[in-house]
């Protein structure tokens, strides 16, 4: 099942890429689209879908290497583990170690956004395997909202290039025409295209939210927990 989400993950964006650019012509120029499905026979049959599969997720795994690229910029990611982190300095649960050095951190020397959640998945995964830790039942619904948002991420991505290949398609294959109709078709088009980008960006950063949410809640009650029956801080290293 785990396989099969992830195989998705990267199939989904590529057809949500090539459904999309069909649509866009279909608003914008009709013609277009019924020409490009009126290329494909009934004798494709299953080479067809099977060319299609393989080729969405080719497609879909570069569109996740480009949203992967997008994620780890600040002002477009959507999970962000340094407020956590933050507090959980701030309360004394952990304590922050030089990697390199083993020289505790002092509070003034804050990780980056990557390191932050580099911290939080070391954490995570240490004690993912201990026994009545709340950890364990969590992670299949943290994996799932991972997953979700990758899907999502790479959908916003597969959304924009869908926007732009359409264009050239058509910028390729017709005349501009400024009747008033043909007016209105592209800008609704445009419309539809850009409201799309919108609402997979929203979708990725609420969901990201949620999953950011989950798993600061939880780690936080284990560690909580562990901290307080040990009465100790809980040393982590981080490479700065």
């Amino acid at each position: 099942m785990d396989e099969a989400r992830r195989f998705l993950r990267y199939v989904t964006p590529g057809l949500v890429f090539l459904t999309e650019t069909l649509i866009l012509l279909w608003v914008i120029e009709s013609d277009v689209t019924y020409k490009i499905l009126k290329s494909f026979n009934k004798e494709s049959g299953v080479g067809l879908v099977i060319a299609t599969l393989l080729a969405s997720g080719g497609v879909g795994f570069m569109f996740s290497v480009f949203h992967h690229w997008l994620h780890w910029r600040d002002q477009l990611g959507a999970v962000d583990h340094r407020p956590f982190v933050a507090s959980l300095r701030a309360r004394g649960i952990i304590r922050l170690r030089n990697r390199n050095s083993g020289d505790f951190l002092p509070d003034t020397v804050t990780p980056n956004r990557f390191q932050a959640w580099s911290i939080v998945t070391g954490l995570w995964h240490e004690r993912l395997t201990r026994k009545n830790s709340p950890i364990k039942g969590a992670d299949p619904r943290s994996t799932s909202l991972v997953d979700l948002v990758h899907s999502l991420g790479t959908a916003r991505v597969a959304a924009g290039a869908a926007w732009i290949f359409a264009l050239l398609i058509l910028w390729r294959t017709c005349l501009l025409s400024t009747e008033g109709w043909a007016v209105a078709r592209f800008v609704v088009g445009n419309m539809l295209a850009a409201g799309f980008v919108l609402l997979c960006q929203h979708a990725y950063r609420r969901t990201g939210e949620a999953l950011e949410r989950v798993v600061d809640q939880v780690l936080d009650d284990a560690l909580t927990q562990e901290q307080s029956q040990a009465a100790v801080p809980i040393d982590t290293s981080v490479e700065l």
